[in-house]
């Protein structure tokens, strides 16, 4: 567990983002695609330390995980008109932690190899089935109806929904 802890830090905020704040509001499709494809950049950056010979391995990891702690901000436009203080703070937190647990995962890899293979492989397993979560939970299981009558309930207490209609940046005006 000693060499886990970033990853189990990283995984409480993450849990805490998707069933506390995501589910007290109405996620759109471009978030209902865009968040499992940031857990699939995450994933991504794990298969050349797992797989792929050292000499390989590293520069591809470098260029992964670059591009990944790029990708997950995509949606902070949007984000910033919907979610609460508390949600943009907790993406903030989600932010600063990426990079450090990717720069964690390769310093595991390069100085306890042994021990990152049994590590890296749990925590390729954890981020596919969360990725297979949100793929199936909030593309198929959450009808749209749902997410009419959740975007209702919600509205006039968060005001979200008519801030959303009137930004100019978010209705396309």
């Amino acid at each position: 567990m000693n060499l886990a802890w970033p990853f189990a830090v990283q995984g409480l905020l993450m849990t805490v983002d998707e069933f506390y704040c995501h589910r007290r509001r109405v996620l759109r499709r471009w978030e209902r695609l865009g968040h499992p494809l940031d857990t699939l950049t995450f994933i991504a950056c794990f298969i050349p330390l797992l797989f792929f010979e050292n000499t390989i391995a590293q520069p591809v990891f470098i260029g992964l995980a670059l591009f990944s702690c790029i990708f997950i901000t995509k949606d902070e436009w949007q984000h910033r008109d919907l979610c609460t203080g508390f949600e943009n703070w907790l993406h903030a937190l989600l932010f600063m932690l990426h990079p450090v647990v990717l720069l964690w995962a390769f310093y595991v890899w390069r100085n306890k190899p042994q021990e990152f293979q049994e590590l890296g492989a749990w925590v390729l397993v954890f981020s596919f089935g969360f990725f297979l979560y949100q793929l199936f939970y909030w593309n198929v299981l959450r009808s749209r109806g749902e997410i009419g009558r959740l975007q209702t309930a919600i509205a006039p207490a968060s005001n979200l929904h008519a801030k959303a209609k009137t930004s100019p940046r978010l209705n396309g005006s």
